[in-house]
């Protein structure tokens, strides 16, 4: 909990910054209904205890509306609570699904806080002490049995309580040893009330902050992420989605860690590889006493030289730190050399002027030489970036690819959660390492990391697989993998670990034509005669196997779609699909992709 109490801290001082806001976190109300709302929803990427994708399921099924239930929710989202069914019956009852009965009413009072569900230890004494007339050292001892699974003892504990339950409420044998047997039925998982209130205060701190003041929370968080590759993946990705700016870091914006620029979020310095918190700091300090730098020439001839090398000077131009000064970053590459030549020339002419006697005061000026270079394509400025950042801060190399990927995969890496465990799924990857093996018969296979825009995970080609598919694995090659996903099971709200088995892997160009079962040509509104004759004459050019139905979206309220039939089938090879493409938009082609087939 260490980090997430230094993650409201920070996030507390940025609000503070931003607005002037005073944020009084031990204080906040417990009734914010943006709070709640953001629950429910289950937006919770970032949150303390909440963020893991089977959490984030109860939740939308527990809807919570007051703090009652977030103590309750992590008390629900263990392996015990979780295996028996406890989670699925609490929030049942919460929403009138299920009718809340009790064996006896003096058990309401007890349990009507959570729905009749025994959930924490407390409640267990409080039956005991209460209906049995338990010392609260017995009903804490009876409570340590239950945990301890100790037979003997229960019998013991058993025969107590029906006779105390007799004795000081009269309630009848039959009555209370099912109570009893209630009681050992969930007490084995019952979880200590007064951990889970604290527990859910900071959560619930977390939930206000990321509804009330989201680019603090969120900054925050990734301050405290940096180094987490997956993570800040994620975090990026919620900031999209929540339409928060995210700034690279800019020698002349940026902090040392993340801050706000009005609503948008800018990148620490401190994100980019390669570059140490003294140059930060220099950097920093300087810009604070003269003002913004102009160019690279002009940082190299103010920060000292012992503190300023090539690999630095790279790392800032790549992770994006000089960007709108006037310059491309292949030009600031190419000029790296000159620039740091200048910045000693200068340092040197400065510190001579500082001892001669008859120096005339004047400050000496660098002199800027910028080579005529081509800028980059965007694969390799987003691959230098990726170097320097760690991740693709500025764009995804797949995301101009998106139309094509679309109607491939079945899945983001990221929506992979237990539920996909042992299942079939069809995913559009780029490829970022491979890892050779070999088995202990020493046949060859591979562990590959793959990745999308959501995430990353790893791809395992055991030896059939591999052999098989071994022609296409390159790294920056994009393809799609059909297999089955392996998930680790999350363990008090940890993230499981995530894996594909490959069964099948085609280069994207040799996707369609390996993986479709069916192609789906749709057409624009401004349809025309010339259009479909186009397409006819374009379907002939590329005989196949694959059936194409017509789909025209724009005719009705309802899609007409025209089954071709057997007599013009396709191939589905990259050039048909571009060519069609070109024809009727990008968004013509519809793809269905046929279920994965399992590998023995």
């Amino acid at each position: 909990g260490l980090r997430y109490l230094t993650i409201l801290d920070k996030a507390a001082k940025l609000v503070e910054q931003s607005t002037g806001e005073k944020l009084d976190l031990e204080n906040l109300p417990l009734n914010d209904p943006a709070t709640y709302e953001l629950l429910c929803q289950a937006e919770t990427h970032g949150l303390f205890q909440l963020e893991s994708d089977g959490m984030r399921e109860l939740l939308r099924n527990l809807k919570p509306d007051c703090f009652e239930d977030i103590i309750a929710v992590l008390a629900l989202y263990r392996p015990g609570p979780i295996g028996s069914g406890m989670h699925h019956l609490y929030c049942d009852r919460k929403h009138g699904r299920e009718k809340v009965e009790y064996l006896h009413p003096s058990l309401e009072g007890l349990l009507h806080d959570t729905n009749g569900v025994i959930l924490y230890q407390e409640q267990v004494m409080r039956i005991a002490n209460q209906m049995a007339g338990f010392s609260m050292n017995d009903a804490d001892n009876l409570r340590k049995a239950m945990g301890k699974k100790k037979i003997e003892l229960m019998e013991q504990f058993k025969g107590q309580f029906v006779t105390g339950a007799k004795e000081k409420n009269q309630v009848p044998e039959k009555i209370s040893k099912a109570i009893f047997e209630q009681i050992e039925q969930f007490a084995k998982y019952g979880f200590n009330k007064s951990h889970s209130t604290a527990y859910a205060l900071i959560s619930y701190q977390c939930a206000y902050l990321k509804a009330n003041h989201p680019e603090a929370f969120l900054a925050a968080v990734m301050s405290c992420y940096i180094s987490t590759v997956d993570k800040m993946v994620t975090y990026l990705e919620e900031c999209k989605e929540m339409d928060i700016e995210v700034n690279p870091p800019h020698v002349n914006f940026s902090k040392s860690n993340f801050s706000l620029k009005e609503k948008e979020i800018v990148y620490g310095l401190v994100a980019i590889k390669g570059v140490g918190e003294k140059v930060i700091q220099q950097i920093l300090a300087e810009r604070d006493r003269k003002g913004p730098y102009k160019s690279i020439y002009d940082l190299t001839t103010r920060v000292k030289p012992e503190l300023i090398n090539k690999k630095v000077l790279e790392s800032l131009i790549n992770g994006g730190a000089f960007d709108d000064l006037g310059q491309s970053r292949s030009t600031m590459i190419a000029a790296i050399g000159d620039a740091l030549e200048e910045g000693r020339r200068i340092h040197a002419e400065r510190e001579a002027g500082q001892l001669s006697l008859f120096g005339d005061g004047s400050e000496p000026v660098a002199e800027e030489n910028w080579p005529q270079v081509p800028e980059w394509p965007d694969g390799e400025k987003l691959a230098r970036e990726k170097s320097a950042l760690g991740f693709y801060l500025s764009g995804h190399p797949l995301e101009r690819k998106e139309e094509e990927l679309l109607p491939v995969r079945s899945h983001l890496i990221r929506e992979l959660d237990e539920k996909h465990h042992k299942q079939p799924v069809t995913l559009a990857v780029m490829v970022s390492h491979i890892k050779s093996l070999q088995t202990r018969k020493g046949d060859p296979m591979a562990v590959v990391t793959i990745e999308d825009r959501s995430g990353s995970m790893e791809a395992v080609y055991f030896p059939k697989a591999y052999l098989e598919y071994r022609d296409d694995l390159a790294v920056d090659e994009i393809l799609v993998i059909q297999g089955t996903a392996e998930i680790v099971k999350e363990e008090e709200g940890i993230r499981g670990e995530r894996k594909v088995i490959v069964n099948r892997a085609y280069s994207l160009s040799a996707a369609a034509s390996n993986l479709a079962s069916q192609i789906g040509i749709a057409f624009p509104s401004d349809v025309n005669e010339k259009m479909l004759f186009e397409t006819r004459d374009l379907m002939n050019r590329f005989p196949g196997k694959i059936p194409v139905t017509l789909i025209f979206d724009h005719l009705d309220e309802h899609a007409w779609r025209l089954p071709v039939g057997n007599q013009q089938m396709v191939s589905g090879e990259s050039e048909f699909l571009d060519e069609l493409r070109s024809l009727l938009g990008e968004s013509s082609v519809r793809l269905q992709i046929a279920r994965p087939k399992e590998r023995a």
